[in-house]
């Protein structure tokens, strides 16, 4: 992504804002290029999770990679045998069944998630021809477009 002065790429909404020219901790290089620290990295993943509700699976994979770094490797090979002992003895499938579902879920929210998306952009777009024809002048489009 390349910046120039009086032009910054708004990253939620991949479009160029003109007039509202917000720079927030983005240091400029000498060759125009962004340089972005690794906090706030860490803080656009976080922001961006918080507005997708994917915070809370993030947590609880941090949290799960945190408990088996800290695990002896012992006790990871004890734990697996037990998981997979369970598993094959039927005490489990249960969790297996939640985990399929929730992945099915995750993966129909997002498709229709899409589908909304582009029919609302779709509504916006025959909103406007009509818009257009009904006054008679093309009317400047409000979402960064022509």
């Amino acid at each position: 992504m390349r910046l120039t002065k009086g032009s910054y790429k708004c990253i939620l909404y991949r479009q160029t804002c003109e007039c509202v020219q917000l720079k927030i901790g983005i240091e400029l290089a000498k060759n125009g290029q962004a340089q972005v620290s690794w906090a706030q990295m860490v803080r656009d993943v976080l922001i961006t999770a918080m507005n997708k509700g994917q915070l809370l699976p993030i947590a609880l994979f941090a949290v799960a990679i945190v408990i088996l770094l800290k695990l002896p490797s012992e006790e990871i090979v004890k734990l697996t045998y037990n998981i997979l002992g369970k598993l094959s003895s039927g005490e489990m499938w249960a969790y297996l069944l939640l985990l399929v579902i929730v992945l099915a879920w995750y993966m129909h929210a997002k498709k229709m998630r899409t589908e909304y998306s582009k029919e609302l952009d779709r509504i916006g777009q025959e909103k406007s021809k009509l818009q257009a024809k009904l006054a008679g002048k093309k009317f400047r489009s409000s979402n960064g477009g022509n």
